[in-house]
């Protein structure tokens, strides 16, 4: 019975950052560190440094190339097939070894 945005969440900076960098992953299939650092208004491979390390072991299986810029690039076609592990490297509300267990109760509703 009461006001709809009151029951609303609020995001918080690094929520609508890593936002933006999921749309940019699920939808082009690849980071471009350079225009998300720009448009963002940060230093891609500074903030995202923990999650680029994590993408070490998602490389080594073939799912992603990380670029020496930070940029991150899905491979075709297991990368793009298995996007939403890469996606779980980057969702600061799932656990950090999400991207490793690929059970499906282990991703955000959000991702």
């Amino acid at each position: 019975g009461g006001d709809p945005v009151i029951r609303g969440l609020m995001l918080s900076e690094d929520d609508a950052i890593r936002q933006s960098v999921l749309l940019r992953l699920y939808c082009d299939a690849r980071l471009d560190a350079s225009k998300i650092s720009e448009q963002l208004n940060i230093d891609f491979a500074e903030y995202f440094r923990d999650e680029l390390d994590r993408l070490g072991a998602l490389e080594a299986d073939g799912l992603v190339h990380v670029e020496p810029d930070g940029s991150v690039e899905l491979t075709f076609p297991l990368g793009r097939v298995l996007m939403r592990n890469v996606a779980a490297v980057f969702d600061a509300y799932l656990d950090r070894n999400a991207h490793l267990a690929g059970q499906r109760q282990t991703f955000s509703t959000n991702a």
